[in-house]
């Protein structure tokens, strides 16, 4: 299953994409993150955020949601050009880190 988010909508597309479900969120606010040298969380979420999505700009990043911080080479890599990746886990406690210099994350939050 793919998944897009597409004017404030999650759409859920199945393998063949004969179909997709819509579901409406509304958009709390956007951040940039540009230090991503050490591993860093989001500097600030909205209140009521329930999804944040993500795009990866310039480098590979990682990520860990389990509490603990990632490293260059552990943890879930997301690639550079990832756009629009929806995330409904922890907000709080989800953390990246940038495999080399020049890593740029777009968030945005729904609700």
């Amino acid at each position: 299953m793919r998944f897009l988010i597409f004017g404030g909508a999650l759409l859920l597309l199945t393998p063949t994409q004969s179909f997709a479900v819509s579901i409406t969120y509304t958009p709390l606010g956007c951040q940039q993150i540009t230090s991503l040298s050490s591993a860093v969380g989001f500097s600030s979420i909205p209140a009521g955020a329930t999804l944040a999505s993500i795009s990866v700009e310039g480098q590979t990043v990682r990520y860990r949601d389990d509490g603990t911080a990632p490293t260059a080479s552990v943890g879930t890599p997301l690639p550079a050009g990832l756009t629009a990746w929806p995330y409904s886990g922890s907000l709080s406690a989800i953390q990246f880190i940038q495999v080399a210099p020049s890593a740029t994350l777009d968030v945005c939050f729904y609700q």
